[in-house]
């Protein structure tokens, strides 16, 4: 998702035009941090692995969606969604590694995981700008929607293989 984050507000100023890509960042920040206190209710009723399962593949549609978007509604609306799954995988995440890490290994496994997400915010500039220059912005979408598809196939193995982790660890029902 750190593909769009360099090429997002050049693409968004293409449609809406450069003075109005504030108003949807702001808006984006705004519902982001009002669905934040949804989170913990989340958590508690379900699974981290459910919510997980459930914003990867709401996020793997929306990525496909916003590929092929041409209508400035429907842009608007998938941008906006990408936005608030982008800070709730991280959230995810990170509340996951917490959980299935014992308490001596926790940093070592988070720093671990925050080195390649650096990583990634790293290489995405130069990656976003050449499929830009060679192909267009929507292959910017689809590269990171692969990206996205991948991450759930890989989530999903791991959470069929080790099924263990799933009702012990992750359930966060008695931890919130």
């Amino acid at each position: 998702m750190a593909l769009i984050l360099y090429s997002g507000s050049t693409f968004l100023s293409y449609i809406f035009g450069e003075k109005h890509i504030w108003i949807i960042y702001s808006l984006s920040a705004f519902i982001t941090i009002l669905l934040n206190f949804s989170l913990t209710p989340l958590l508690r009723n379900y699974s981290i692995e459910k919510v997980t399962r459930i914003a990867l593949y709401i996020a793997a549609v929306n990525m496909a969606l916003l590929t092929f978007a041409t209508n400035p509604l429907l842009v608007f609306i998938t941008y906006i969604i990408y936005f608030i799954l982008s800070e709730y995988l991280l959230v995810l995440a990170s509340l996951m590694i917490e959980d299935l890490s014992q308490n001596n290994q926790t940093g070592s496994i988070r720093g671990r995981f925050l080195m390649m997400q650096n990583m990634g915010f790293l290489i995405s500039p130069f990656s976003s700008a050449f499929l830009i220059k060679y192909f267009s912005f929507q292959s910017v979408f689809l590269v990171s929607g692969i990206f996205i598809f991948a991450a759930v196939l890989v989530f999903n193995y791991f959470i069929i293989h080790i099924p263990r982790i799933v009702p012990e660890k992750l359930s966060f029902k008695n931890n919130y």
